[in-house]
């Protein structure tokens, strides 16, 4: 959901921009082909290709090459943000209790189970 609303980055994305710092910094800051980012990465060119896309989509790559028709030249772009949490992790909410009223100062007291459908019978 954070990566829809731009809050965060796709942790794909994130290991395609770390793998051409890496390879900008071997390569003294030039720029890197998609073949060397695939390479470093240990996935095949059109996945690279893909995540390198993204990635500059995003403007946290650019490509640096400026003909058309001619091999990506990869390199660096804006910083990436640091992931937001949006939502908490299913985790952290406890089992059967609502968060909003405990964290309100509210209590759980006085929350009964769902009657079955033998027991609302019987009322009626």
């Amino acid at each position: 959901m954070s990566e829809g609303v731009e809050a965060s980055v796709s942790p794909q994305v994130r290991e395609t921009v770390d793998a051409v710092r890496r390879l900008c910094v071997g390569a003294e800051g030039h720029p890197v082909s998609v073949t060397q980012i695939a390479s470093e990465l240990g996935i095949d060119k059109s996945t690279a290709s893909r995540r390198v896309g993204q990635a500059i989509k995003g403007g946290y790559l650019k490509n640096l090459e400026k003909e058309r028709g001619v091999a990506a030249q990869v390199g660096l772009g804006d910083p990436l943000p640091e992931d937001i949490e949006l939502l908490p992790p299913a985790e952290a909410l406890g089992e059967g209790c609502c968060t909003v009223a405990l964290e309100s100062g509210g209590t759980d007291e006085g929350v009964s189970e769902p009657e079955t459908t033998d027991e609302a019978a019987q009322k009626d």
